[in-house]
């Protein structure tokens, strides 16, 4: 014997209207809440997009600055004293030029942020020359960060050697 399904039940006219009412007006707050709720994360998402190219932005140029200032170590003269030496450095890294002219390749960069050193050999002639930035700190949007020794660049001494 086949049965047949059963029927559902009809929906009263009365009961059909308030919610063809409804259907309208009790779905208004949803785009509001789905609006705030994207927001925040894309809110999120941005600054911390906006915070990491900032900072790999400044230290991109941090490191540009040290590799053209231990280049210009590598090749110039040598006074033995070393004073006008890595004075000359120094402005290299901050400046792009060893007189100090221009503004400072980084946001607020100084030659304070800039350590110079040499090695010597075993007859006292400079071997290799290291440029660094210490000291100098990267301020981002939420948080600040210090770079110690970092970066870094060591070249090998190319230039004359002058004695006294």
């Amino acid at each position: 014997m086949r049965r047949e399904p059963a029927r559902a039940e009809a929906i009263p006219r009365r009961t059909q209207r308030l919610f063809y009412l409804c259907a309208g007006r009790c779905r208004r707050g949803n785009v509001a809440i789905e609006f705030a709720l994207s927001f925040t994360v894309l809110w999120g998402v941005l600054t911390g997009a906006l915070e990491i190219g900032y900072s790999t932005y400044t230290y991109m140029a941090l490191t540009k600055a040290v590799t053209d200032g231990a280049i210009f170590a590598s090749r110039a003269n040598f006074e033995e004293p070393g004073t006008d030496y890595a004075r000359r450095v120094k402005n290299m890294v901050v400046h792009g030029s060893p007189e100090g002219e221009g503004q400072p390749l980084a946001p607020s960069l100084t030659t304070a942020h800039v350590a110079v050193t040499w090695v010597r050999d075993a007859a006292g002639v400079p071997d290799t020359v290291t440029a660094a930035i210490s000291g100098y700190r990267i301020n981002a949007l939420f948080r600040t960060y210090t770079l110690t020794n970092r970066p870094s660049v060591t070249v090998r001494y190319m230039g004359q050697y002058r004695t006294p």
